[in-house]
C-alpha cells in the first residue's frame, strides 16, 4: 500500500524533473495504479509545446533541437547564448521533452504528458477523477471510451448530449464505476481535440477471485499526426471551409479524388494527406532524423503483454513486430480465444491486447504501425507510412545511438503472413497475406451469460438499421448530425436544444438534424450497422467505417463484405436492399437468406470496421437507460455527420441526473434593455408610434406627478426603517437599499 501512494504521490505532485529516465532511452511510462475501493485522480487539460524543455530547475523554457541523436537546448530571441551560455549547448534528458515526430506545434497534454497518464483501477471501484480544464480559450470534456456508465449517463464526457462542455478554467468531476474489465482508453469528446494529443490508456483489472494474477504491460497508443492543430484541420477538410485553390485541392490536407490513399482491395481510405504517425507519442517525420522512439524492455524466454489503443484521427494501422508473432487476447477490453498471426489491424477506437515470446537473440527489435495504403504493384502496404518503436532485450549492450537492424518477415506464396482483423475480405493474390476476419474468433466468456447478457437466445429481436456513410455527405441514413446547441438533464428541456428530423424531408433528399432513434427498454436489439452508397459519387466515393457505440458492448454475430467490380470499384452486398438513393430505410433483401449468425460464442466488442459496402451485424441487450452516442470514429466523418445518438428508454425510464449538474444553451432576449429600462419593441408601424409614445409620455406625466406626492409622504413616515445609500451617479437608474430584514427594496 506505501509503494502505491508513493507512486500517486509522485504521479500528482513532484515535477518530472525529479522522475528521471536512464539516460538516452525513452522508456514507457508506468501507470498509476490504485486498488481502494474508491480512486481518485486529478486530470489538468492544457497546452503544451513539441520541441520544448520544460523542466528545467530555474523554472525558465527552451527550445530543443536534434544534434546527431540527442537533443539539445538552443537559443533564440528570448534566450540568447549570452545571457544563458551555461544552459545553451546542454544535452536533455528525452523523457523530459514531447518531441512527437519532431516538428514543432502545440499539442494538448493531460497533467503535462502526451500521451495522457495511464490510469489502472480495479473492477467495480468508484472512479473520480476531477478534470480542471486549463486550455485558454477552449472548452473540453472527457469520454471514457469503453466503459459502460450503467445508469450514469451523464458521465459519458459527450458535450450537449451528456453535460455542458467544460469551459476554461472550471472543472467537472466525472465519477464511475469500473466497468467492464479490460483495456479502455479515454479521449477529449469535444471536435479535433484528440487530434492535438487529448487521450490515454485505462486499465481495469478484473476483480473475480477466478481471474489470474496481474501480469506486467506495456501500454501503447498508436495515432495518426498532422503539423497543424485539430481545429486547423477540421478548417483545411471542410468541416467549416473546405480549402480549394482555384477549384482544385490544394493537398496540404485534402488529397484530390484521383491522388487519394486506397487500401489493397481499391477502397479509398482517407481523403487526408498522410503526414506522420505516433507510437507512444513519439516518431520521425524524417526517417532520417534521429528523433527519440518508444522504448519497451523484454525479458529473454518470456512473454511480454501489450496494450495498445489507436487514437488516430483517420488512418487504421497494422501491428507486428519484426521476427515475432502475435498471439491477439483481447479486444476492445473483452478477451477472445487466442489467435496467433503475423500482425493485426487496429482501426480507429479499437483497443487490442497481445503477446510476444521473447525467443528471439538479445538485441533490439522493430515495432511496426504501418497504415494500409497499398504502395501498388510490389505487393506491400504502408509505402513509407509506419510509425516505430524499439523492444530491447534485457541483457542488450550494443549501441543504444544506432537503429535496430531486425527487418520485417518475407510473406511468400508458399508462407502466407496471416493478418488479423482485415477491412476487406482478402488481399490480393501478389500481397502473399491471408485474413482472418474478427467475426470468426471466439469469446471467452460463459456461453450461458452471453445468451443472457447480449440476447443471443432471443428468437425475435428488435432488428435496427443503421446506415454509415458518405450519402449526401457523412451521414446515418442520408441524416447528418447536428449537435444539440445546449444541455439540460431534463429529458423535456434538453430536447428544446435540438434540431428536430422531418420524417418526410429527410426521407427524400439528405438533411442535417439531431438525428435520434429511440429503443425501448430491457429489449434485444439486433442492430445491422451498414455502409451502404447506392449511387456513384466520384467526389465521396465508398471508404470503411470503425463504428463505435456508447455504454455498450455488443456481440459480433456476422460480416459482410462489399462486392469487388475490379481494383478501385466496390460495390453495395446484395444481402440488403435500398429503397432509393439516400438508402434510409434499408431492408434484407426478399428472397436471401439473411446470413449465418453465430449465436454460440462471438466475440464481444464496442468498436467495430463496417467494411465498405458490406455490414456488421451486432446484437445487445437494452439495459442501460440514457443517451448514447454511435458514431464513425475517424474524427472529420463524425465532425461531419456520421453520428446518431439511441435513446434508450422512455424519459420516465431516465436515470436521475447528478445534483447540481450544470445547464448551458442559446439565451434568446425579448426584451430590450435601455437605460435601465426595459422597453418592448414596437408593434406599431413608426407614424403611428409616434402618437403613441406621445400620448404615453403625457399619460405617464400626470400619473407620475400623483405617485410622486404618494411616495414622499410614504418616504416621511417610514424613514427610520430604512438605511438609504448615496443617491445613484445615474440619473433616473433606481436606488436600491437594504431594509432591516436585509430584503432588497426600490425607491423611485
Amino acid at each position: 500500500m506505501r509503494s502505491l501512494f508513493v507512486r500517486f504521490f509522485s504521479f500528482v505532485f513532484l515535477p518530472s524533473f525529479l522522475l528521471r529516465a536512464p539516460r538516452g532511452v525513452v522508456c514507457s511510462p508506468a501507470a498509476v495504479v490504485c486498488l481502494d475501493a474508491v480512486c481518485r485522480f486529478d486530470f489538468v487539460v492544457s497546452r503544451r509545446q513539441t520541441m520544448t524543455y520544460y523542466v528545467h530547475p530555474s523554472g525558465t523554457t527552451f527550445n530543443v533541437a536534434l544534434s546527431g541523436s540527442s537533443l539539445v537546448v538552443v537559443g533564440n530571441s528570448l534566450r540568447t547564448a549570452d545571457a544563458y551560455r551555461d544552459v545553451i549547448g546542454t544535452v536533455v534528458d528525452p523523457s523530459h521533452v514531447i518531441t512527437a515526430d519532431g516538428v514543432p506545434r502545440d499539442v494538448i497534454v493531460v497533467n503535462g504528458q502526451f500521451p495522457g497518464p495511464t490510469i489502472e483501477v480495479l473492477e467495480g471501484s468508484q472512479v473520480v477523477v476531477r478534470v480542471t480544464n486549463s486550455l485558454l480559450s477552449e472548452v473540453t470534456s472527457i469520454h471514457w471510451h469503453g466503459i459502460y456508465m450503467r445508469n450514469n449517463n451523464f458521465m459519458d464526457g459527450v458535450p450537449y448530449v451528456t453535460q455542458c462542455p467544460i469551459l476554461p478554467g472550471q472543472s467537472f468531476v466525472y465519477r464511475f464505476r469500473a466497468d467492464p474489465a479490460g483495456t479502455h482508453w479515454y479521449h477529449s469528446h469535444h471536435s479535433n481535440q484528440r487530434i492535438d494529443g487529448a487521450y490515454g490508456l485505462l486499465v481495469v483489472r478484473p476483480k473475480s477471485p477466478a481471474a489470474p494474477s496481474p501480469r506486467p504491460y506495456h501500454g501503447v497508443i498508436v495515432t495518426d499526426w498532422y503539423h497543424r492543430t485539430g481545429d486547423a484541420v477540421a478548417l483545411r477538410c471542410g468541416t467549416a471551409s473546405a480549402q480549394y485553390d482555384g477549384g482544385r485541392f490544394t493537398g496540404e490536407t485534402l488529397r484530390s479524388p484521383a491522388t487519394r490513399h486506397r487500401s489493397p482491395d481499391g477502397v479509398e481510405l482517407t481523403s487526408m494527406s498522410y503526414v506522420s504517425s505516433l507510437v507512444g507519442g513519439r516518431g520521425r517525420h524524417d526517417p532520417e532524423a534521429l528523433f527519440p522512439l518508444a522504448v519497451y524492455a523484454l525479458d529473454a524466454n518470456r512473454s511480454a503483454v501489450f496494450r495498445l489503443a489507436n487514437a488516430a484521427a483517420d488512418f487504421s494501422f497494422e501491428i507486428s513486430v519484426d521476427r515475432h508473432r502475435l498471439d491477439v487476447a483481447s479486444l476492445d477490453g473483452h478477451d477472445i480465444r487466442p489467435v496467433t498471426v503475423d500482425s493485426v489491424v487496429v482501426h480507429p477506437g479499437e483497443t487490442v491486447d497481445f503477446e510476444i515470446l521473447a525467443d528471439q537473440s538479445v538485441s533490439r527489435y522493430w515495432l511496426r504501425a504501418r497504415t494500409l495504403v497499398s504502395s501498388g504493384s510490389d505487393g506491400t502496404t504502408g509505402n513509407g507510412q509506419e510509425a516505430l518503436a524499439v523492444l530491447e532485450y534485457r541483457g542488450f549492450v550494443g549501441d543504444r545511438k544506432k537503429d535496430p537492424q531486425s527487418t520485417p518477415r518475407s510473406c511468400t506464396e508458399s508462407l502466407p503472413c496471416t493478418v488479423f482483423n482485415c477491412p476487406f475480405e482478402y488481399y490480393p493474390q501478389k500481397f502473399n497475406k491471408s485474413c482472418r476476419h474478427v467475426n470468426v474468433v471466439s469469446s471467452r466468456l460463459d456461453q450461458s451469460f452471453l445468451r443472457s447478457e447480449y440476447g443471443l437466445s432471443s428468437e425475435t429481436p428488435e432488428e435496427v438499421f443503421l446506415n454509415f456513410a458518405f450519402v449526401g455527405g457523412s451521414s446515418v441514413n442520408g441524416r447528418k448530425f447536428a449537435l444539440p446547441r445546449g444541455f439540460d438533464a431534463v429529458p423535456s428541456a434538453w430536447r428544446r436544444h435540438i434540431a428536430p428530423c422531418n420524417a418526410t424531408l429527410c426521407g427524400e433528399r439528405p438533411c442535417r438534424c439531431t438525428n435520434i432513434v429511440s429503443l425501448p427498454l430491457n429489449a434485444t436489439i439486433q442492430m445491422v450497422l451498414m455502409n451502404y452508397q447506392p449511387v456513384h459519387d466520384p467526389a465521396n466515393l465508398p471508404s470503411h467505417h470503425a463504428v463505435h457505440v456508447h455504454g455498450h458492448a455488443f456481440a459480433v454475430l456476422a460480416l459482410g463484405f462489399g462486392m469487388t467490380r475490379n481494383a478501385s470499384s466496390v460495390a453495395p452486398n446484395p444481402d440488403i436492399a435500398c429503397d432509393g438513393p439516400l438508402c434510409s430505410s434499408p431492408r434484407w433483401t426478399a428472397g436471401r437468406r439473411v446470413p449465418a449468425l453465430n449465436l454460440a460464442d462471438p466475440p464481444i466488442k464496442d468498436t467495430v470496421l463496417v467494411p465498405a459496402q458490406g455490414y456488421v451485424v451486432v446484437r445487445f441487450r437494452t439495459d442501460n437507460p440514457g443517451r448514447w452516442m454511435a458514431h464513425c470514429h475517424q474524427e472529420l466523418h463524425f465532425l461531419k455527420g456520421m453520428g446518431v445518438i439511441l435513446e434508450e428508454g422512455d424519459p420516465v425510464d431516465q436515470p436521475r441526473p447528478p445534483s447540481g449538474l450544470p445547464s448551458c444553451g442559446d439565451f434568446v432576449g425579448i426584451d430590450e434593455v435601455n437605460d435601465g429600462e426595459i422597453t418592448k419593441e414596437p408593434t406599431t408601424t413608426p407614424k403611428q408610434g409616434v402618437i403613441v409614445i406621445s400620448l404615453g409620455i403625457a399619460a405617464a406625466s400626470a400619473v407620475g406627478f400623483l405617485l410622486l406626492g404618494i411616495v414622499i409622504a410614504l418616504t416621511l413616515l417610514t424613514a427610520q426603517r430604512f438605511v438609504l445609500t448615496r443617491p445613484s451617479r445615474h440619473a433616473g437608474r433606481n436606488t436600491h437599499t437594504l431594509d432591516n430584514s436585509g430584503v432588497s427594496a426600490s425607491l423611485l
